[in-house]
């Protein structure tokens, strides 16, 4: 497995807490204030460097691993969503071992990884 796969997860991540691509009303008069007040930028951020075309397909993929297996689909969720557990959290949040849990991430990995490599997205 390639190390491209825990990298795409982990911006998939970032895209999830950016919001990037979710469409959402915004006030004119929140344009107005936006335009004329400095604005602060957040140092804990970490820059975006994945397409929104690309966290789609890689969402989509982790969506359709919840079909493939439970356990795969949260242990993604929750190790690499914006949560951010450690395997022993998510251990004790499953109700299992933290081997089994790196078991799990393993296996999940890889089936991710083919199948974003049959989509041609990586």
């Amino acid at each position: 497995m390639a190390k491209d796969v825990i990298w795409l997860l982990d911006q998939w991540r970032v895209w999830q807490l950016s919001k990037t691509g979710i469409p959402r009303y915004i006030s004119p008069a929140f344009v107005m204030i936006r335009d004329n007040v400095e604005q602060m930028i957040d140092a804990d951020l970490t820059p975006l460097l994945i397409s929104d075309d690309a966290a789609l397909e890689v969402d989509r993929v982790i969506a359709q691993l919840r079909g493939r297996s439970e356990h795969w689909y949260q242990v993604i969720k929750l190790y690499h969503g914006p949560a951010q557990m450690t395997m022993r959290s998510i251990a004790k949040e499953l109700k299992t071992n933290h081997q089994q849990i790196s078991i799990w991430l393993d296996q999940a990995r890889a089936w991710i990884d083919g199948k974003l490599l049959s989509m041609e997205v990586m």
